[in-house]
């Protein structure tokens, strides 16, 4: 999961900037 990714967001609950 990225920052600038479309389904994800930093502060997103199930997501990490390092998220994989």
């Amino acid at each position: 999961c990225w920052m600038l990714d479309v389904g994800c967001w930093m502060f997103d609950v199930g997501c990490w900037m390092l998220d994989v």
